[in-house]
């Protein structure tokens, strides 16, 4: 197998292969994606599907949280 490396753009999900490659049977394809998530979209994505806790957990009281 041999590895080749280029660089394009995707247009509606679409990858355009150079000509020389439209006959390969296989392709590896890693995507790099240069707006990665920032802790606004952590915080968006944990509002908007909150996560149920299981039973067993218990709360710092108001005291035991403001204790230093």
């Amino acid at each position: 197998m041999r590895n080749s490396e280029f660089e394009t753009e995707i247009k509606n999900g679409v990858i355009n292969l150079p000509k020389k490659y439209l006959n390969a049977k296989k392709a590896k394809v890693i995507i790099l994606d240069n707006d990665f998530r920032s802790d606004k979209d952590f915080i968006f994505r944990i509002v908007n599907n909150p996560v149920h806790l299981n039973s067993g957990v218990s709360f710092l009281s108001r005291e035991e949280a403001n204790e230093r």
